[in-house]
């Protein structure tokens, strides 16, 4: 009964999978009752059990550093406009004896349309420790098109909200998916998605390095849009090719009926292809009802296309010979509308536009905060009444310049080019947008050559930026002078200093001449202290390895 079945999940090791078919109870049966009672026993299912997992993982012979490399790492992706950015993932792959069922495979990785466009596939990442050459198999048989995400919920399926050990499982989780070159971890999870629901379980998936999206399957329907959260986009899936639930004309048909812009965040859609109904043959059957101007993608490049069209709004903003306020070039005063700020209009109140005295070239400067790659900016141009119609005020001609330096006193600054932009409507207006492609940017500097001909002032009632976060380099904290001690019982105690979040692999091999032999004993997170290490071995000899990991 229910009660053996909680006595017995109580003694397993916390964030351990569990292998084989579900329990089979008046109140626990089948898939949501199972995933339910597995996930307040803080255990994740892998499915169905594989007969051969114990050769598999004999094979593994203990090497649990091995990682991988997916074959669309590296590739650029152009930023574009009038762009609907669509991804399709196989669902299921949380169910390690699909992995190496063959006809599985040849049903769907080995499909003839696979390549023929771009794709997902749901890995499961227990298979870095448990069959690494069945997860080897994959990665070497993808194709530039294929792209690996994690599995639900991360290392298997269990829903986050119930799962007491979820800062541990998603320690263990930032772990592999480093192994496993992956950045993008499905999770489905029935709680209420709202704030409390980001700060107790969003927080810690999206506090990982290697993570850089969440694609979210919301069983509450509560997730209704694209949130960034802790700098990391939460990707809602909205529609499914499943038997009975979403077939290519409907699909098709909702995509087709979205905006094709970048900048919106409704113009990204995640289909989720269930693998037990259907196959690539309706993906292709969806993609060709798709409309020109969407682009079918991996879902690495959606989260880049998301990365490259997000949002930036400056941290502070200055102006020559300021008439009034700078500051409210960019505080959103004046805006008003429903969607992206971008798409709003502004409204023609003089109180809410940023104003420089006359002056030969008037410089507004803004500050980004960080470094940013930066693919455009948005401008509403000053359209203010003070008695009557002042858009002559309104930026003109100017010059753009960008500098990765912070104080814009001593910044070296580089032309980006020239640009004009329209005189505002008088009235509410729009954003007028300019290409503007720069890496490594914090400060933005217009020099204004020309307004629409007013003498007194020149006026820029909002500004706006998109782009991403600048990729810095991820550098490993060094490891502390060793430190060693002799037990009385003859145990060897070592130690090092340690720098607060860095990750350590402690690594052990009874042979110096297997280079192979090296296995992860430990892996551990520095909080600053010192760390200890006691060696106590059933071997005569044992070598230790200390390694960094970030």
């Amino acid at each position: 009964d229910k009660d053996l079945c909680d006595t017995i999940y109580d003694h397993i090791v916390p964030c351990s999978p569990r292998f084989g078919h579900w329990e089979k109870y008046a109140d626990v049966e089948g898939e949501g009752s199972n995933t339910s009672l597995m996930s307040q026993h803080s255990m994740y299912s892998t499915a169905f059990l594989n007969p051969n997992l114990p050769v598999y993982a004999g094979l593994a012979n203990g090497r649990y550093d091995l990682s991988f490399r997916q074959k669309i790492r590296g590739k650029e992706y152009v930023n574009q406009t009038g762009k609907h950015y669509v991804t399709f993932i196989m669902s299921d792959m949380d169910n390690s004896y699909l992995l190496s069922r063959m006809n599985w495979i040849s049903m769907t990785f080995n499909h003839d349309h696979r390549g023929d466009f771009a794709m997902g596939w749901a890995m499961n990442l227990n298979l870095i420790k448990y069959a690494p050459s069945i997860m080897q198999w994959w990665y070497r048989n993808a194709s530039e098109k294929d792209a690996f995400v994690t599995c639900l919920s991360g290392m298997g399926f269990m829903y986050p909200s119930m799962f007491p050990e979820l800062d541990k499982q998603c320690r263990q989780l930032g772990r592999y998916m480093e192994k496993a070159d992956s950045q993008i971890c499905l999770i489905q999870d029935w709680a209420t998605v709202d704030h409390n629901y980001f700060e107790t379980v969003v927080r810690k998936y999206t506090d990982l390095d290697p993570l850089k999206a969440i694609i979210f399957d919301d069983g509450s329907h509560t997730l209704d849009e694209i949130r960034w959260y802790n700098g990391k986009p939460v990707i809602p899936i909205k529609h499914t090719l499943w038997e009975g639930l979403g077939n290519a004309e409907g699909v098709s048909r909702a995509i087709n009926a979205k905006p094709a812009d970048p900048g919106n965040m409704d113009s990204y859609s995640v289909v989720y292809v269930h693998t037990w109904t259907k196959n690539l043959d309706d993906v292709a059957e969806t993609i060709a009802l798709l409309d020109s101007d969407v682009q079918v993608v991996t879902p690495e490049e959606l989260v880049e296309q998301l990365y490259m069209n997000k949002v930036i709004t400056p941290v502070s903003a200055t102006v020559t010979d300021e008439w009034q306020s700078s500051g409210l070039a960019i505080d959103g005063s004046g805006l008003s509308g429903i969607g992206q700020v971008i798409h709003q209009t502004h409204s023609t109140d003089w109180t809410a536009i940023a104003m420089a005295h006359p002056t030969t070239a008037p410089a507004f400067t803004f500050d980004l905060g960080t470094l940013h790659d930066l693919t455009r900016a948005y401008i509403w141009n000053g359209n203010y009444d003070w008695g009557g119609d002042e858009t002559d005020r309104g930026i003109q001609d100017f010059d753009i310049y960008v500098s990765s330096d912070s104080d814009p006193l001593t910044a070296n600054w580089s032309l980006v080019g020239s640009y004009t932009i329209a005189k505002a409507p008088y009235g509410p207006a729009s954003a007028e947008m300019v290409s503007l492609h720069a890496a490594d940017v914090r400060l933005v500097r217009f020099n204004v050559q020309s307004n629409y001909g007013d003498p007194d002032s020149t006026a820029l009632s909002e500004i706006r930026f998109m782009g991403r976060v600048s990729e810095e380099e991820n550098l490993a904290a060094p490891i502390g002078e060793l430190a060693f001690n002799v037990l009385a019982d003859g145990d060897l105690v070592f130690s090092w200093a340690t720098s607060d979040g860095a990750g350590y692999h402690v690594l052990t091999n009874a042979d110096l001449t297997d280079t192979l032999g090296w296995g992860v004993a430990e892996t551990i997170v520095g909080d600053g202290n010192p760390l200890f290490v006691t060696n106590a071995p059933a071997a005569d000899q044992l070598f230790y390895k200390v390694s960094t990991w970030e």
